[in-house]
């Protein structure tokens, strides 16, 4: 996220950070033990990793339950768009996963995002805009 950061200030361009993080980690954990969680978060990592758009953008995992993309040239106008994106990347496979019995049936993430330098010059206050802003539940279950 520095190194993102830095390149969005040098270049005099935007960056956007977005976070997922998934609400029911925890139970997931609890049911399913450290292994298959794992599994979901790297799961949730590649589904999610298939909206960027270059060399520039990265997905990095973040905290235990949260995975943050870093988009440099992306603004805050990007973000229902790149959510979107995101949204049915990870409902895709994650609706995959279930129906093969391989995650639970219902799997509850959020979406974040923030923009520099519109909403925030640092990168704690990145973090802190994106886990406030723009929350949007999507629940993944089994039909």
């Amino acid at each position: 996220l520095d190194d993102s950061l830095q390149k969005a200030k040098d270049t005099q361009s935007t960056m956007l950070l977005i976070l997922i993080d998934i609400l029911n980690f925890n139970e997931i954990k609890k049911l399913f033990g450290a292994g298959k969680t794992e599994d979901i978060l790297s799961e949730l990592e590649e589904a999610a990793g298939k909206i960027l758009r270059g060399r520039t953008d990265l997905a990095v995992r973040y905290k235990e339950n949260k995975i943050a993309f870093s988009l440099n040239g992306a603004g805050r106008e990007d973000v229902k768009m790149l959510v979107d994106r995101l949204t049915k990347a990870v409902i895709s496979r994650f609706l995959d996963l279930v129906k093969a019995k391989k995650i639970p049936e219902s799997v509850k993430i959020t979406f974040g995002a923030a923009a520099y330098p519109d909403e925030a010059m640092s990168p704690k206050e990145l973090i802190e805009k994106a886990s406030e802003v723009y929350r949007q539940e999507t629940v993944v279950e089994h039909l």
